[in-house]
């Protein structure tokens, strides 16, 4: 309570709110003054991006520039490890690209826009192309990369568990006890609800292989979500364009004619399975590891955590599937969001060519294994050394294509120069009493004003003013 009434956590609270307002009230009324520069080549992201002719069109991987105060206060609660590796390979990124333009390659970047670089058409962006085919190296190789490098650092603590759920003795009997649920029960629900979503899956026209896929590459993704979300407070890596490359063994190109099989599988990979949380069923993932956290400082029940997560993952499909049925009904199919305005059409999703650069252009193995590699020997120098200053999972964020979009380098350089200062000058002490309750309050002064502003307009849509 003390804190919340700080006058840090005050101050934080009043610029987050009102970069908020500032913006509410510029997008909304034409006759304020656009004192940010929100009218101008922005993203609702917050992202100034540039344009072609841009003086700086000429730096390939720079997209433009981030003025959202939100992304800084976020990560300057982040470790200053992953913030340095953000930014530091970032610029290994940009740098060799540079190189590599002055070999040939790139050649239509410079007249991309700022989107353009990173999802535009392939032949205009820095992701799916020779040399680097960062897409691949950094969705594909460095996650897995990741994923192998944490099983295997944390092995014994994995096989401990294993015992655990198979009765034998092992250091974690206390630690169970915490748990909703047995590991025994966990276990056996955890194989059991995979199996049969994969049921559900070839039930809606998918085969055995593309079911088995679309239920690894869900699990895949949601764990480096997990993984990078908890350490940072970003998720990445999106599988967003790079997730269809675990069915190329499947369909090495779009077979002709289209099949369901395979238009369901796309569809699934390119959004709900492996794109953003909260874009995809990832969210429930995010929600519940965030609330049992949440229930583990209050001492709330994990088991009433986990009650409650079921129910609300099982009521909010039916009633969002007949709110959506209803809206169909009164004003029609081509009114959906879906087929009307600026939305995924799922027609154009599933189309043989828009898929077909995906997830890269020309071979692409290579550079997938060369992710691999790298993730897990970070991984493990990182574990090894303490004075080792490299690690995968802020490369993974500098790196994954959504995170250089938003341009997070350069927030995350400003908020590490910001934690570097604040512990430096103050020490742990300055950063626990003062930078960090600036950051929250910041963060919760952003939240409590989009409620607020979504409220009102909500109403102005309504009931115009």
């Amino acid at each position: 309570r003390p804190r919340l009434k700080s006058k840090e956590f005050i101050i934080g609270g009043i610029i987050g709110a009102a970069f908020v307002i500032l913006i509410f009230m510029t997008v909304n009324f034409p006759w304020f003054p656009d004192i940010y520069g929100w009218r101008t080549n922005t993203c609702s992201s917050g992202t100034t991006y540039i344009s072609s002719d841009s003086p700086f069109a000429g730096i390939l991987a720079y997209v433009g520039t981030s003025k959202n105060p939100l992304y800084v206060a976020i990560f300057y609660l982040a470790p200053l490890t992953i913030l340095f590796n953000i930014w530091f390979w970032w610029l290994v990124m940009a740098a060799l690209c540079q190189v590599a333009y002055a070999f040939g390659y790139y050649t239509n970047v410079p007249q991309s826009g700022g989107c353009g670089r990173i999802y535009g058409c392939p032949s205009g962006s820095i992701i799916y192309q020779q040399p680097f085919v960062w897409q691949v190296f950094v969705n594909v190789g460095l996650q897995a990369g990741i994923i192998i490098g944490y099983l295997f650092v944390n092995r014994h603590y994995l096989a401990d568990t294993i015992r655990t759920a198979m009765g034998g003795q092992s250091s974690l009997k206390d630690i169970e006890k915490n748990e909703p649920f047995r590991y025994r029960t966990s276990l056996i629900m955890c194989i059991s609800t995979m199996i049969l979503i994969g049921i559900s899956f070839m039930a809606s026209g998918m085969s055995l292989a593309s079911a088995s896929v679309t239920v690894f590459i869900t699990i895949f993704y949601g764990f480096c979500f997990t993984r990078t979300w908890g350490l940072s407070g970003f998720w990445a890596s999106s599988g967003f364009y790079a997730a269809p490359a675990f069915y190329k063994w499947i369909w090495p190109t779009a077979p002709v004619p289209i099949t369901k099989d395979w238009s369901l599988s796309m569809g699934f990979a390119i959004l709900p399975a492996t794109d953003d949380p909260y874009n995809g069923w990832n969210n429930a993932l995010l929600t519940t590891m965030a609330s049992s956290r949440l229930a583990s400082l209050t001492k709330t029940s994990q088991k009433n955590v986990f009650k409650i997560a079921i129910f609300v993952l099982l009521i909010t499909p039916i009633f969002a599937s007949v709110a959506w049925l209803n809206m169909v009904y009164i004003w029609g199919l081509s009114r959906s969001p879906q087929f009307h305005g600026w939305f995924w059409n799922p027609v154009e999703t599933f189309s043989a060519t828009f898929v077909e650069p995906m997830p890269a252009m020309g071979v692409w193995w290579t550079q997938a294994i060369i992710g691999v590699i790298t993730a897990i020997v970070l991984t493990y120098l990182h574990a090894r050394f303490i004075w080792f200053p490299f690690e995968p999972i802020g490369m993974l964020i500098g790196l994954d294509p959504w995170g250089m979009l938003l341009c997070l380098w350069q927030v995350a350089a400003v908020a590490w120069i910001l934690k570097t200062l604040t512990l430096r000058i103050g020490g742990s002490k300055a950063y626990e009493e003062h930078g960090l309750l600036v950051a929250g309050g910041l963060i919760v002064g952003y939240g409590l004003a989009v409620l607020v502003v979504g409220i009102v307009g909500i109403t102005r849509f309504f009931i115009p003013f």
